[in-house]
């Protein structure tokens, strides 16, 4: 080939150049092609090869943050990277291997152990000099739940719980361990009649104890929707499931006494508040759906509204309270078995309760005071118990000053009593009468009795709690009927 003037050579009409492979990055792969026009002043052809190097990266901004929940290790998924100075219609992406720079729960550095660029076009770029950056992420804590709640329990008139059950925790990441804390918790029955279904209330916060689990890594649900029974002691009806008395905004007013239900009967204590009832709606629920509800005895008026297992009646109730009883049962197959209920309210303070002078007296006469004769007393006066066991309650006693012996008659007083059957009867709330000074006379030892012998100067007559004439010779209670 001639030597080529550069001054006066021409590209087309002396010669072309031509390229091979020259698209892709590679070692000794391009080359291009010189080679005479032909025609032309100059002839022969000239190949030279040449190296095109991969394009270098740079990173378009740092890695997202990343999130994940606790779960013991510090591996986090692999994350898409934005790279600068890929060329148009090329496919290169970057990888990279990452990790948190520990397991526990918290915000924490990102660590990068690989990284590459992969795609389509990945052959023809470099990676960028530098590893990534990343905001640092946030490892979450691992929710858990409690499970293994069984409350259950014998009626015993309160909405305690005894026991929880036995708990633990779901969710716990594997190899983990921890108790259920309840330190803090207490628990109780929306109610406490018999039943199941029951919603327990809860109070304080459930936690993590013992174990090797961090509670920094843990969040613990607090349990809700969780349930319990109440059940009849052995020996109570079976056939019966429960008894509820409500008013109209469903207020629960009688409760079960357990200590004194018999297998013939269940006792239903009423709440001091609820003095005065004349009626109440009460409701049966028998176990046996085809059993027919059997009703005998004067409190009941109305009839019986029949759901199923559950019978709403409407019971007459004694105005003055105390005891009644609502006679009861179930038939099938032409066999019956009756049980009753006894149904417990306050009785009216007036009716129990007499004053005299400075001394308030339970009226223990059972021709007078509806049929019960008492053998414990409480006393209670503005709600609190002033520990008085004592028949009768004496103002001289409790706030003798300065020759002052008064009732007060905005004191609030209630009584509860135990009657010789073993059965407890409570007073409605009452108050003294006003004290009037012509009322209070002088009684001595002298002249009721007399004294060594003598005669009594009054001419009384004294009689015990029960009415009967008594020589009032031994300590007690006695009503005194003088001579004017």
């Amino acid at each position: 080939m001639e030597e080529i003037n550069p001054d006066i050579i021409l590209k087309s009409n002396d010669y072309e150049i031509s390229y091979e492979n020259n698209v892709n990055a590679g070692e000794n792969t391009a080359k291009f092609i010189i080679t005479a026009t032909p025609g032309g002043n100059y002839t022969g052809i000239n190949e030279k090869t040449f190296t095109i190097l991969p394009k270098l990266l740079s990173w378009a901004s740092p890695g997202v943050a990343q999130v994940k929940v606790y779960d013991g290790t510090a591996v986090t998924e692999t994350k898409t990277l934005e790279l600068d100075g890929i060329e148009t219609d090329d496919i290169v992406n970057a990888t990279s291997l990452i990790r948190f720079s520990e397991a526990n729960a918290g915000t924490r550095a990102i660590i990068v152990d690989e990284y590459g660029i992969e795609g389509a076009s990945a052959a023809n770029y470099a990676k960028p000099l530098d590893k990534p950056d990343f905001i640092d992420g946030t490892i979450e804590q691992k929710e858990i739940t409690i499970a293994g709640f069984a409350i259950t329990k014998v009626y015993d008139g309160t909405t305690a719980v005894n026991g929880l059950g036995t708990l633990s925790f779901i969710g716990l990441v594997d190899g983990e361990t921890a108790e259920v804390g309840i330190s803090a918790v207490t628990a109780e029955y929306e109610r406490s009649s018999i039943g199941t279904g029951i919603a327990i209330k809860f109070s304080g916060l459930f936690a993590m104890t013992g174990g090797d689990a961090s509670l920094g890594n843990y969040a613990v649900t607090q349990p809700a929707g969780i349930t319990g029974s109440i059940t009849l002691a052995e020996g109570t009806p079976d056939h019966l499931i429960e008894i509820t008395i409500e008013t109209k905004n469903n207020e629960q007013i009688f409760e079960i006494d357990q200590s004194l239900n018999a297998t013939d009967k269940i006792y239903y204590r009423a709440n001091p508040n609820h003095c005065g009832m004349e009626n109440a709606p009460i409701q049966i629920t028998l176990t046996d759906p085809d059993a027919e509800l059997v009703i005998n005895g004067n409190v009941q008026e109305g009839k019986i509204n029949t759901n199923g297992k559950r019978h709403d009646i409407n019971l007459k109730l004694k105005p003055q309270g105390g005891l009644d009883t609502l006679v009861y049962g179930h038939r099938k197959d032409g066999v019956s078995k009756e049980y009753a209920a006894i149904l417990i309210t306050p009785v009216q303070f007036e009716l129990l309760i007499k004053q005299r002078w400075n001394l308030l007296l339970v009226n223990n006469n059972p021709k007078t005071n509806g049929g019960y004769f008492f053998t414990e007393f409480k006393w209670f006066k503005n709600g609190e118990d002033i520990n008085n066991p004592l028949q009768y309650y004496s103002a001289y006693a409790s706030n003798a000053k300065n020759n002052e012996y008064l009732l007060n008659p905005k004191d609030v007083f209630n009584v509860d009593l135990n009657t010789e059957e073993g059965i407890k009867i409570n007073t409605c709330y009452g108050n003294p009468l006003e004290y009037s000074e012509s009322q209070q006379r002088a009684i001595t030892e002298k002249k009721v009795l007399g004294i060594n012998g003598k005669k009594a100067e009054t001419g009384a007559k004294i009689y015990n709690s029960k009415g009967e004439r008594s020589n009032g010779t031994t300590p007690g209670v006695y009503i005194v009927k003088e001579k004017q």
